[in-house]
Formats: structure tokens, C-alpha cells, sequence
């Protein structure tokens, strides 16, 4: 079959599409910024937008979606206006089937905004003349899936922070179900015209996910630290805005009510049950480089903010706080005197202050660490060659460079070139 895929490039899409090229199903990416083919759910709000792309398709399926809105990525923008506009064009090209990817919980209703997005896109999806599935999935967990990498992160921490006490119920479903769920749908058309949550075998509560994946990841002795729910949603609300987490602070309200539904209309609806979160942990042993992972998750934004810090205190020393005089006569001893020295002086002051700035926003992080690497070496071998001295100098000032140096090459390794996607 012709299947075209909307957000190809997250974590659910990803995997559904290799799945669905294994089975010889010959598939169209559609994500922003992405091969081949390109789609802006921001923009793309008329269904003539999507015409060209859903022409010739013998099903469409809907991966795309955000669960924080950020600038022009809204919840209207890309759960509401952007899928009307592809139902609509489905019709007009006679799509033969609509797999709309939803979420546990959609509701047109709903007080949260992002469920109510949700809600509204799936009841548009149902009320037209189109053979269509939606599939809730609660919280996906799999290799690769951003919250997946966040709850180890937590598990991995020498204390585990728990909303309270933990108990508040989830049931996490496998990627692979999810995915082995929109297989069989595509290719046996069945089930049809219906809104089916997929959800775990079973619930379970955060404290005993948490502890299961700590225990996965050979992390060391369970020790749980209760936090306030008012406290965790603030940090949740704090991380969110900092982009150091998938998450925000209505996402602890969504965790405080549960995240569970009954596993039977979808077992009823495919003919099997979907693993239960201990049953598909146990399916492989974890790597090394998960435990890594997880522990150096949480570092990361530290590490930024660290070296944020150094140069942006470093620029302020030198242009406002250290004397300059002082500054001036070190740059006279390596040759440099008058309005070079202080153009030198307070203009390299300005250029760190700056590039401070650009790594605590997080603006192009890897483009502006390189730039820091390639001064902090140039800094270092030319003071290195004109003031020897430095070398022996109590405080480091120059050896103290080479760990900074080998951290921000550790901050590039973290960064990464990032994906380009709207959907987890």
C-alpha cells in the first residue's frame, strides 16, 4: 500500500514507519524540514495544501503532534486547523483509510488545553464520511521516545523524586504495541470507525515504573524523595520553560488525576492484549550506554548553564569589576599597548559576555560552543607563548582552560544534531 505518514520523525513515527516498510508498504514521510516530503503543520491550514500529498494514497496516518506549545507550535495550530486541513483533502482524493494517532484522555471538553486539542481533532475526524481509526495511546514508552528518556533520567537519580507518593496510576503501553496495533489496522482494515484507547496490560503506579526502570538500568538501591505536588509542578513549569525537560506544569496535574483505561474494547478490537510495563522491560536487559544516558541526562543542561555562567562572569571581570589597569599592563607585557589594548580588552570582554548569553538561551548551542572551544585554545596558546609565566601561575589561568575546553566538547557530544520533528 501507498501510506502517507505525518510525523515521520518522532518517536512514534519513526518506528511505525520502519515497521510498515518491513512489511513492504511503500511509505511518504511528511515532517517539517524533512525527506521527501516537507509539511509545516503551522502553516499547512488548507486543505489544498495537502491535496497534492494525499493523492494517490491508499491510507493516511496522523503521528504528528506536540504535548508543549512553543512560538508558532501551537495546540490549534497543529492539532486542530493542520488536521482539518488533511481530513478534508483525504476526502477530496478518496483516501481509502484515516489512522488518526491520538492521545489518552482527548477530550473536546476537557479543562486542559492539550487534551482538549486533541478532543477536538478526533471528534472533526469522526464526524466525516471516512473510513477512520483513532487510536489513545497512554504514555508510550520504547526506545528513543523523549518521556522515555526523562522518567529513566528520574530513576537514575541517587534519590528518586516521587509527586508526592507516587501513587498516582499510569499504564504505560510499548511502542512495539502501538506499533504492531497501526500494522494490523492498515493492512487488515480492521478495526474500523472507532476511538480505542491503547493502554498496558495493566496500571501501575509512578513510584513502582520508577523503580522497576531503576532497577532495569542496574542504578543502585531504590531511595525515594516525596515532593510536594505544588513543588513539582513548579519545577515541572520551570524545566518546561528552560527546555531542560519534556514536560510542564500541567503535566503534573494530568499525573495527579492518572493515566489509565480498560485494556478489554482493544483487546476486543484486535484479538490481542498489549504487554504490560514489567512484561516489556523484561523483553531485553539494558546497555551500558542507557545507564549512561540516563545519567548524564540531567547533567547536560547543568553543564550549560555552568559554562553560561563562566563566560558570561568572565566578560562582566574583565570589562567591569577586575582593575584595568591591571589588565592593560598584562596585555602591554605580551606586546599590546594603547587603543588595540584596549580595544582587545573590553572588545573580547563583550564577545564572551555574548556567547554566554547565546548558551544559556540554548541559540545554535553546538555552532556557539565551537566558536568557545576554538578561543579557549587560541586564549590558551598564545598566552601560553607570550606569557609563559601564566603556566606556573598558582591560580591555573591557563591550565585551567584544558578541562574547559574538554568539557565543551563533551556539551557538543550531548547536543547533538537534533531531529527534525513535531511529534514524540
Amino acid at each position: 500500500m501507498r501510506i502517507l505518514l505525518t510525523g515521520s520523525t518522532g518517536f512514534v513515527g519513526r518506528h511505525l514507519e520502519r515497521a510498515l516498510r518491513e512489511r513492504g508498504h511503500e511509505v511518504v514521510g511528511c515532517a517539517r524540514g524533512a525527506a521527501p516530503v516537507h509539511c509545516d503543520f503551522t502553516r499547512d491550514h488548507r486543505p489544498e495544501d495537502w491535496l497534492g500529498r494525499v493523492t494517490g494514497m491508499d491510507v493516511v496516518i496522523n503521528a504528528a503532534g506536540i504535548a508543549r506549545e512553543q512560538g508558532a507550535q501551537s495546540f490549534a495550530a497543529l492539532h486542530e486547523r493542520a488536521p482539518a486541513a488533511l481530513f478534508t483533502a483525504c476526502e477530496q482524493a478518496g483516501v481509502g483509510r484515516v489512522i488518526q494517532i491520538s492521545v489518552l484522555g482527548a477530550d473536546p471538553a476537557a479543562d486542559d488545553p492539550w487534551l482538549r486539542s486533541r478532543g477536538r481533532s478526533d471528534a472533526d475526524l469522526a464526524a466525516r464520511p471516512l473510513d477512520w481509526l483513532i487510536l489513545r495511546p497512554s504514555i508510550v514508552h520504547g526506545e528513543g521516545g523523549a518521556s522515555t528518556g526523562f522518567l529513566r533520567a528520574l530513576a537514575a537519580l541517587p534519590w528518586v523524586p516521587l509527586v508526592g507518593d507516587g501513587g498516582q496510576m499510569l499504564q504505560p503501553v510499548h511502542v512495539d504495541d502501538l506499533v504492531r496495533a497501526v500494522v494490523q489496522a492498515v493492512e487488515c482494515g480492521e478495526p474500523r470507525c472507532q476511538v480505542l484507547d491503547c493502554v498496558g496490560a495493566e496500571p501501575v503506579t509512578l513510584a513502582r515504573v520508577l523503580a522497576r526502570w531503576r532497577a532495569w538500568l542496574g542504578a543502585g538501591r531504590w531511595r525515594a524523595l516525596p515532593v510536594a505536588p505544588r513543588l513539582a509542578r513548579a519545577g515541572a513549569a520551570l524545566a518546561g520553560r528552560l527546555h531542560v525537560a519534556p514536560v510542564n506544569g500541567s503535566m503534573v496535574d494530568l499525573l495527579r488525576r492518572g493515566s489509565t483505561a480498560p485494556v478489554e474494547p482493544f483487546e476486543r478490537g484486535f484479538g490481542w492484549r498489549p504487554r504490560g510495563f514489567a512484561g516489556a522491560l523484561a523483553a531485553r536487559p539494558s546497555s551500558e550506554a542507557e545507564l549512561w544516558h540516563a545519567r548524564l541526562y540531567g547533567l547536560r543542561p547543568l553543564l550549560r548553564f555552568a559554562l553560561a555562567f563562566v563566560w558570561i562572569w568572565t566578560g562582566l571581570v574583565s570589562a567591569l569589576l577586575h582593575p584595568p589597569q591591571a589588565s592593560l599592563d598584562l596585555l602591554a607585557s605580551a606586546g599590546l599597548t594603547a587603543a588595540p589594548a584596549v580595544t582587545a580588552l573590553y572588545g573580547l570582554a563583550l564577545v564572551d559576555v555574548l556567547l554566554g548569553l547565546a548558551l544559556l538561551a540554548g541559540w545554535r548551542v553546538r555552532e556557539v560552543a565551537w566558536i568557545q572551544v576554538v578561543m579557549m585554545a587560541g586564549y590558551t596558546l598564545g598566552a601560553g607563548l607570550l606569557l609563559p609565566q601564566l603556566w606556573i601561575d598558582p591560580f591555573g589561568p591557563l591550565s585551567k582552560n584544558l578541562p574547559l575546553i574538554v568539557a565543551t566538547l563533551m556539551l557538543i557530544a550531548m547536543e547533538g544534531p537534533r531531529r527534525c520533528s513535531t511529534s514524540d
